[in-house]
């Protein structure tokens, strides 16, 4: 019964999150160049956390991959993000990934699925799900994303721990955040 307890108020706190998520979504509607949004939820040993980023801060443009030259900057940003921890590296634990969910928003059979979507504005849409030993002994993590893109200059971020919960404001001179 406590662990049903348990598992209810985490998921009553993510649903809080997300509320608040886009309650701030709502307020400011087009994403801004430059900025990118970092949400990590701990649970037990699983860690999930989601990155939103404006596909011209990562890829140069917003518009469909279509250059030989284009194509390639997707698919190897592709790759490298499928590595979280060119994402975020925890100070401690052993994580492992369970599931990674990729919308890089400027393929084409991404455009293809989204005939009613404003398509000046595209977004990098990834989430994460890891499983970690020791997660309970995180208690802060390094954003890395800024070593690789430059035009990069803010993530806002949106945690949820144990027992707590927070957000950072990171710039490429500030990458840590702490989970306490």
């Amino acid at each position: 019964m406590l662990k049903l307890l348990r598992r209810s108020n985490t998921i009553m706190t993510l649903a809080l999150l997300m509320l608040a998520r886009n309650a701030m979504s709502i307020e400011y509607t087009a994403h801004v160049h430059g900025q990118a949004e970092l949400t990590i939820a701990f649970e037990q040993e699983q860690i999930s956390f989601n990155l939103v980023a404006p596909a011209e801060t990562l890829f140069g443009f917003e518009h469909t991959a279509s250059s030989s030259n284009e194509i390639t900057k997707v698919a190897s940003s592709k790759k490298y993000l499928s590595q979280f921890n060119n994402i975020i590296q925890f100070n401690k634990g052993k994580c492992q990934v369970n599931k990674i969910d990729m919308d890089m928003g400027v393929t084409a059979i991404e455009a293809h699925h989204e005939h009613s979507q404003d398509r000046s504005h595209k977004e990098v849409k990834i989430s994460y799900q890891l499983k970690c030993r020791n997660a309970e002994n995180i208690t802060s993590a390094s954003v890395e994303l800024f070593k690789q893109y430059p035009a990069l200059k803010k993530v806002h971020v949106l945690w949820l721990g144990y027992s707590q919960q927070g957000s950072a404001d990171l710039g490429p001179e500030n990458t840590r955040i702490s989970f306490h």
